[in-house]
């Protein structure tokens, strides 16, 4: 016994042994896991097209760049313009972002569409967008060739009234296409500045020559406005101008009901209807 003790005493620890051993073993989990890890371009070659569509599903935070709101009083919701697009809050935690794939840039303003679950925004570069609330999905996305200053939906339609800067209303409507690339397709109906009064009047007004004995006519203010008229949705629209002046337009009659200022009377002719 005593020898034994005098030999373990006389060799060298066995731990400095253990430890160079397990850093062995370790090393070569380490290399054999490097090794495991697939090459991604072989392995996205062997998949093959891979169908993925990222978007997203939700954002929480606060709205840095909100420029404009809407709100949808039956659903209790509020639209958000912000230059990724539109983000809606509601009641119980409802809270997603309508993110735009091409209009990146400050929002103008933002209209739900009442009767289709649809909200639109226009952006400051004309941009517009249609997203529906149900799939949270873009269906139109269109740049407008001319200055927009508002829009508006009409109700239980696809249609879209755009004021632009010429004082011309357009109309347009959502058409579908695949892969959400759905536009917004300009129709032939239209409101011109002169049409809206010009059933009644002249809405023109004396501009600089006139001290010379001739009258320049004054420049055709930008539409500012255009919303439908409660109860007659779907039959007339308001329509408001830079310069003050309102048309109460018919729809389906392509004609003014009254208007502001007031119809010439030397040029009325009376509407058929009282507004």
């Amino acid at each position: 016994a005593k020898g034994a003790r005098a030999h373990r005493r006389g060799c060298p620890s066995r731990s400095p042994i253990r430890a160079m051993f397990k850093l062995t073993k370790l090393h070569k989990a380490v290399t054999e896991a490097l090794n495991a890890v697939p090459n991604v371009d072989d392995l996205a070659k062997s998949l093959g097209a891979v169908d993925v569509r990222p978007r997203v599903v939700s954002e929480h935070g606060g709205l840095h760049s909100a420029t404009c709101i809407a709100y949808e009083p039956v659903q209790r919701l509020l639209a958000v313009g912000v230059d990724a697009g539109v983000k809606i809050i509601g009641g119980d935690g409802v809270e997603v972002l309508l993110a735009t794939r091409h209009h990146v840039e400050p929002a103008r303003c933002v209209e739900f569409m009442p009767g289709v679950g649809r909200v639109m925004r226009v952006s400051v570069d004309n941009g517009i967008d249609v997203f529906d609330l149900h799939s949270q999905t873009c269906l139109a996305s269109t740049r407008w060739p001319i200055d927009v200053t508002c829009a508006c939906g009409m109700k239980d339609s696809p249609f879209v009234m755009v004021g632009e800067s010429t004082g011309r209303v357009a109309v347009a409507a959502v058409q579908h296409g695949a892969d959400g690339d759905g536009i917004l397709a300009p129709r032939s109906y239209s409101i011109a500045h002169p049409d809206a009064f010009g059933r009644y009047g002249k809405s023109g007004k004396s501009g600089k020559g006139e001290g010379l004995g001739f009258s320049a006519p004054a420049p055709t203010p930008a539409v500012v406005a255009v919303k439908p008229q409660p109860r007659r949705e779907s039959t007339r629209v308001l329509i408001a101008y830079a310069d003050g002046s309102m048309s109460l337009w018919d729809l389906h009659r392509r004609r003014p009901l009254a208007a502001y200022p007031p119809i010439i009377a030397d040029d009325a002719s009376p509407p058929g209807e009282s507004p």
